[in-house]
């Protein structure tokens, strides 16, 4: 079960880290480019936007998720909401296009329900800062608040539990790559007192190398069409195989396959198949160049998972991630320096009850 749980939040991490939008299609297709012509297109932009090295970024993104394992009498279910807002971010890259440096601020809220949505169980929203410079990740929680609800959870002590839940978020800034264990919040509430480390079974030094949308290639365009487009911008609405998009992505090596009982490889497998991909590119138009302005973009997974990959438990997954991303300050040059870390303490924070 513990794989299983680290698989799905390492998806629906990556989820929120790039960002893809659905779209219908209604707008009017331009005949005079060919679907090479859009496809070479879309991937100059971004060989440009990976050129220019310096980028900056503002983000939000919705996403609803809902876990289902067991069936009939013992079937159970973890319904979350989540909303990301005010995010915005930097990335540099070397002359090559890998990662040298990013960082990024948001607030998120989580809504997290059992069983139904009448069972509210757990309120939580929280600002945090992440730095990824030279292949060491920090975090900084700034802000974080929460409720646990009585309704669903009734033979748990409310102030109590949640302060514990609160707790595992300190304050200042954190060395990751050197402990990972200062953020292993657990989630024993939820899970009938099994203890599920958040971060067991991820690859934290494959995590950091993730950094930029990875190099798009002609075989991972399952569908393009172009939309309303004008003299200044190019509109396209795409469709990309998910398995090979996040390959690209080096997503399997997140997950350190070693540590966790079960088949991982064979459950990212399955995921990648009950997943759609889709996006609506805005790309502008310059005098000697074209670049990505807009992504609105969305994935949609309905997926049950084999028990054989499951160890045993019946597990399906449904999640629908809408996102809006847009780039700015191309090219301009900045710097990003680490952060000044120190023995981390429990985070102020405001439970209420």
């Amino acid at each position: 079960m513990r794989k299983s749980v680290v698989v799905i939040l390492v998806a629906a991490l990556l989820l929120v880290v790039w960002p893809v939008h659905a779209q219908d299609g209604d707008g009017e297709a331009d005949t005079d480019l060919t679907r090479a012509e859009m496809i070479d297109l879309v991937i100059t932009a971004y060989d440009n936007l990976r050129a220019a090295q310096y980028y900056s970024f503002e983000i939000n993104q919705t996403q609803e998720q809902v876990v289902g394992s067991g069936v009939g009498l013992r079937r159970a279910t973890l319904h979350t909401e989540s909303v990301i807002s005010d995010a915005s971010g930097q990335v540099q890259l070397d002359p090559s296009g890998e990662l040298v440096a990013s960082e990024l601020s948001m607030t998120q809220t989580t809504i997290t329900y059992v069983q139904d949505q009448d069972r509210n169980a757990l309120d939580i929203a929280l600002t945090l800062e992440l730095i990824l410079l030279d292949g060491t990740l920090y975090m900084q929680v700034t802000e974080v608040s929460g409720e646990i609800h009585e309704t669903a959870l009734e033979d748990i002590g409310n102030e109590d539990r949640m302060d514990e839940v609160l707790a595992t978020f300190p304050t200042g800034w954190v060395n990751m790559s050197e402990s990972p264990e200062t953020m292993q919040g657990y989630l024993s509430y939820l899970t009938d007192g099994e203890e599920i480390p958040l971060l067991e079974g991820l690859n934290l030094e494959a995590l950091t190398e993730i950094g930029t949308t990875p190099a798009l290639t002609p075989e991972m365009f399952v569908a393009i069409s172009e939309g309303e487009s004008t003299a200044d911008t190019y509109i396209f609405n795409v469709e990309l195989d998910a398995s090979m998009y996040y390959e690209a992505m080096g997503l399997s090596a997140v997950i350190d396959d070693e540590t966790l009982a079960g088949d991982a490889t064979s459950m990212l497998e399955q995921l990648f198949a009950g997943m759609t991909i889709s996006q609506e590119i805005t790309l502008t138009i310059t005098e000697n160049s074209v670049l990505p302005e807009r992504v609105e973009t969305a994935i949609l997974v309905d997926v049950s998972f084999s028990e054989e990959a499951t160890d045993g438990v019946p597990l399906d997954l449904t999640m629908e991630t809408d996102s809006t991303l847009t780039y700015s300050s191309i090219g301009n040059e900045f710097e990003i320096t680490a952060p000044e870390t120190g023995s981390p303490e429990a985070a102020e924070t405001e439970a209420s009850n």
